[in-house]
This record gives structure tokens, sequence and C-alpha cells, in this order.
């Protein structure tokens, strides 16, 4: 096994949340399904998440200079999927707009962001975004998380304890 392969496999054992990172590109959506999603600075509120170079989603952002971030919940893996290109039709009304921001519709929480900059990452750019506006249902449903490649669940009798 190479160092990259080795490399994937076990930081893979890291769990994470899944994030849908959307912006208006004037012709349509761009999106990316991210895990590296993280709140980077309370004053200003800040966020940041890394792209590839190559994703077409991270040109449409430092070209329009707004993008959100969708916090996803366990029922909203057809979405991931869809923005990871793992195939799948996006679903009907998955998607909201609210003016110059896309949103995935009932997401655990959304962030709509101005682009701060980017920073150089290996193959990967790592993109900051003040927040400007941010919500989510008081009551959320459990998460989509990802463990060692595939998607999992909370069990949710540890979670409570």
């Amino acid at each position: 096994m190479d160092d990259s392969t080795a490399f994937r496999h076990l930081s893979g054992r890291f769990a994470t949340g899944v994030a849908v990172v959307t912006a208006d590109s004037g012709d349509g959506v761009a999106g990316s399904t991210v895990n590296s999603f993280a709140s980077l600075s309370l004053d200003p509120l800040m966020v940041l998440f890394c792209l590839r170079h190559t994703s077409a989603t991270r040109q449409v952002i430092e070209r329009t200079g707004r993008y959100s971030v969708s916090i996803l919940s366990d029922a909203q893996r057809a979405v991931s999927d869809h923005f990871a290109r793992r195939g799948g039709p996006l679903p009907d009304a998955a998607l909201h707009r609210d003016g110059c921001f896309i949103r995935v519709r009932d997401a655990l929480a959304w962030f709509d962001c101005a682009l701060e900059g980017c920073l150089p990452g290996g193959d990967h750019v790592i993109l900051k975004g003040k927040v400007i506006a941010f919500s989510g249902p008081a009551a959320a449903p459990a998460p989509l998380i990802y463990h060692h490649g595939a998607y999992t669940r909370l069990d949710p009798q540890k979670a409570s304890g």
C-alpha cells in the first residue's frame, strides 16, 4: 500500500459530519459534498472547508465570492451522493434559493458566507468564509456521519449518555 492510500485509510477512521457547499454559478447550481467543514472564528464568525484545486465549485466560489454550507441530516444521503458525484438524481425540491444563496432544504444547519480568502493545501485549497447569516431548526434530526469510507449512524442509546 502506498503512502497516500495508507494515509487515506487511516485518516478515514476519524468520523465526520457531512455538508454540502453550494454556490450560484449564474447558469445553475455548483455544489460539492465536503467533510472538511469546520468553524474557524467566533469574532468575526468564520468557517472553513477544503476543495480540490480542480473543483468547479471552487472556481464558482472564487468568481462570485459567496456560498452556502448546509449540514446534512441522516435522511439526506441522496443529496450527499449527488454532490459527491456518486450518481443518482438530486431529489425534487432538495434546494432552496434565498436571494443569491442556494441551500439544501431541511438541512440541520446552514451558513451563508462571503469568501474571505483561500490558502494552499497540497492538492486542495482551504477556503475561508465570513458568515453573514445562519440558522437551523430548533429540534434537529440525526446528522449524516461518514466514517471509514462509508455512511454510518450514531447509536442514540450511546449518544444520549
